[in-house]
């Protein structure tokens, strides 16, 4: 993968690759502990990633077809058989855009996300655009906790909690949530700067003891940047990147959290030991390219030496400048980040593509829904 220094830092192109017990900012909160774990026994566990769901209810017409309510449930299910497990959503799930607006499709998807544990859910502008007081009141019922440290009423009073703190696996996990200033929202409410929001919350969420803060950064692709290298969060989930993350070595972690429901990005989380956050993804990039740029560098040498014409040898030697460059710029990335670090975390994209079954109360639901929409087009 390609990588690229910037004043602030190192910045590599990584393939993508909290909790219960809200409050308002300011406000002291217990911490919830998930349950299966004894008290204060630390151990792995694994952060389950959405985003950018956009309504999608059933598998994509794709081939082969992923996705799908009944099979997210079903995946998250058996992800908690298997240890600790912490459910983020960054936003944009319930509906195709602020234009289209489903309630009855968007309060199933609610019920979902509920289905899944969802600890936190960051508010977008396609919630926003159902209004506040149904987002609420829809979101209470199904038992699904949304956060937005930027948004207040007209009275500058925040409209949602900003952050959470969880005990996850042993480990104390905070997130908070923001909404970029760029978001269209409903006539009465404003967002304050994110990056001061982001700032405030990162600062409580450390006071009150998080060893890993987590950020949902709703926005463009600039302000979500700018949050990662000058926030102070360990980890920035953005709703509205696909695909790969640019990950900077001295900030923030990016980790996408994909799109329309057809992946869950599966982040495996070790942070038992000591030293700064490393990224396992990073590593074994680092690791695998400065191999092969070191064997093509030794192959150009060869080949200088051997050159047969002054033409020839020039051209191996350019070849040869060009290759200790970007050994040099790998070598330098490395020293970066700490090898010995026990602080680590490893990010994979998992299809949704029905491995793990599908969960038949939501199977029989969404078919519901979708004959009864049917039924009713013209």
């Amino acid at each position: 993968m390609s990588s690229s220094r910037s004043r602030l830092g190192a910045v590599l192109v990584l393939l993508a690759l909290v909790a219960l017990g809200c409050r308002d900012r300011g406000q002291k909160e217990a911490t919830a502990v998930a349950p299966g774990l004894p008290s204060g026994e630390r151990t792995t566990f694994t952060l389950l990633l959405t985003g950018d769901v956009r309504g999608e209810i059933e598998p994509c017409g794709c081939e082969p077809p992923n996705g799908g309510l009944a099979r997210r449930v079903a995946a998250v299910r058996k992800y908690r058989a298997e240890g600790p497990v912490l459910v983020l959503e960054a936003g944009d799930a319930l509906a195709e855009d602020v234009h289209r607006l489903d309630g009855e499709r968007a309060r199933l998807i609610l019920d979902a996300m509920a289905a899944t544990g969802v600890a936190a859910a960051a508010v977008g502008e396609i919630e926003l655009a159902f209004g506040v007081e149904w987002l609420k009141k829809s979101a209470a019922a199904a038992g699904v906790p949304y956060l937005c440290a930027n948004l207040v009423d007209g009275s500058g009073r925040p409209v949602f909690p900003g952050r959470k703190i969880l005990e996850v696996g042993g480990n104390r996990v905070g997130v908070f949530a923001i909404l970029a200033l760029d978001r269209d929202i409903p006539e009465g409410l404003a967002l304050t700067d994110p990056l001061e929001a982001a700032r405030a919350e990162v600062q409580a969420l450390r006071e009150e003891g998080a060893e890993l803060v987590v950020g949902l950064a709703h926005g463009d692709g600039r302000e979500v940047n700018r949050i990662a290298l000058e926030a102070g969060a360990d980890v920035i989930v953005p709703a509205h990147r696909r695909g790969t993350a640019e990950v900077n070595y001295l900030r923030s972690w990016l980790v996408s959290a994909g799109n329309e429901g057809r992946f869950l990005q599966v982040v495996r989380f070790d942070l038992r030991g000591e030293g700064q956050l490393v990224s396992e993804n990073v590593l074994e990039r680092l690791e695998l390219r400065r191999r092969e740029v070191e064997t093509r560098l030794e192959a150009g040498r060869r080949q200088a030496e051997e050159a047969l014409s002054p033409e020839k040898k020039e051209e191996a030697l350019v070849r040869v400048q060009r290759l200790e460059r970007e050994l040099e710029k790998i070598r330098k990335d490395e020293e970066l980040l700490d090898r010995a670090s026990g602080r680590r975390f490893f990010a994979q994209f998992v299809k949704l593509d029905g491995r793990d079954g599908e969960d038949a109360e939501f199977s029989r639901r969404v078919r519901k829904l979708v004959s009864r929409q049917e039924a009713r087009a013209p």
